[in-house]
């Protein structure tokens, strides 16, 4: 059960077009139209006063939630943590202004798409994403999250960042052919100050890794398992683990219940699979060593399955998909919780989590030592 409306999923792409609030003013920001709104936070289009024709987005805690500490202080984890990447496939923090006593978090303006909206709109045309399109596009996602996993704090101790949330609503695609990753609103890192509840899983279902439901250690291994998930449906249009429901899909996941890659490709390509098979096992010691490695894995193979792709080749792609008359996408205005799953809730029903005078237990992983066959 989620505890709340993501902002991530398909029903929030379109813009509250009914809950215009042009000309307010957040700091030296004049709000040009509300694009997103959750249960937690809002996001903005804005235009910079002091530099005309220059757009933003701006993320806000919504008014109601502005005596919650709890979650401002992870609204403010999510800014600083944000600040701290610069890369040119994560989407970039501007500004941090305070404004009526709260923090805002003020990014780049992409206009374009998300991977969620692709995926969407090839299944509505009965198409695919292009092999080499959907190769490059994750390739640069993996780098911009090499950027976050690899980040370091201003004494060079790592910080220990794993994004938790490598869903298709946070890779964005711009009509310039940029692929930028986004809303790092429930990431782990040493920045954070609240720490995850004892049985809390964060994350999108059907791209959790196996020991984030566990309970176990996430690492940056966990965001590659998610980003192999991800290729696999974009490259075959099937969510690999999705079984209609959150506890049938955990299990899924975490006992390994999914058909082999290549049988999901709808084309020949056995070192692809490979790859795949390797970034989704159980086991995060098998899984590629890095995001950099798995990117750099991506980039030599995609020359097999067709000429190379620039930005350009990819923003002409995402034009064709989606003619400039529609309304740019932002970042997830889901906020810093996300879709957040209690595993007690999830998987009562399967007799996999006892009770616990403290929450939820973690699944034992000997529970799910083997991968059993695909139903």
């Amino acid at each position: 059960m989620t505890s709340g409306p993501s902002l991530s999923d398909p029903g929030y792409d379109r813009p509250a077009t009914d809950d215009l609030i042009g000309g307010e003013i957040l700091g030296r920001y004049r709000v040009l139209s509300i694009l997103q709104r959750g249960g937690m936070g809002e996001i903005c289009l804005a235009e910079d006063t002091s530099a005309p024709d220059h757009q933003v987005v701006i993320k806000r805690v919504l008014d109601d939630l502005v005596a919650d500490e709890a979650y401002l202080t992870m609204f403010r984890d999510e800014a600083r943590l944000m600040a701290r990447l610069d890369h040119p496939n994560i989407v970039r923090v501007l500004d941090t202004p305070v404004v009526k006593g709260t923090t805002c978090l003020v990014m780049e303006f992409v206009p374009g798409r998300s991977v969620a909206q692709l995926l969407r709109r090839t299944s509505e045309d009965a198409s695919r994403i292009p092999p080499t399109i959907a190769l490059h596009i994750m390739a640069e996602a993996l780098e911009g999250l090499h950027c976050a996993h690899t980040a370091k704090d201003e004494r060079g101790r790592p910080l220990g960042i794993v994004h938790r949330d490598m869903s298709p609503g946070n890779i964005l695609v711009s009509f310039k052919g940029d692929v930028k990753i986004t809303d790092f609103g429930i990431a782990k890192s040493k920045l954070s100050i609240v720490a995850t509840s004892v049985g809390m899983v964060k994350g999108t279902t059907r791209y959790l890794s196996p020991e984030q439901i566990r309970g176990g250690e996430v690492t940056p291994r966990s965001d590659l398992f998610a980003c192999a998930a991800l290729l696999v449906e974009m490259l075959s249009g099937i969510a690999i683990f999705d079984r209609g429901q959150v506890p049938p899909t955990l299990l899924a996941i975490v006992k390994g219940q999914r058909k082999a890659v290549d049988e999901l490709l709808p084309f020949q390509a056995p070192d692809l699979a490979v790859l795949l098979e390797q970034a989704l096992a159980l086991s995060p010691v098998h899984r590629p060593a890095s995001a950099a490695e798995m990117a750099a894995s991506l980039r030599a193979l995609a020359p097999t399955l067709g000429p190379p792709v620039t930005p350009a080749d990819l923003g002409a792609y995402l034009a064709r998909l989606f003619p400039r008359t529609g309304t740019p996408i932002a970042p997830s205005a889901s906020s810093p919780t996300g879709a957040t799953y209690l595993v007690e809730s999830a998987l009562a029903t399967e007799d996999l989590v006892g009770p616990s005078q403290s929450g939820a237990r973690p699944l034992d992983a000997r529970e799910f030592d083997r991968p059993t066959p695909a139903p």
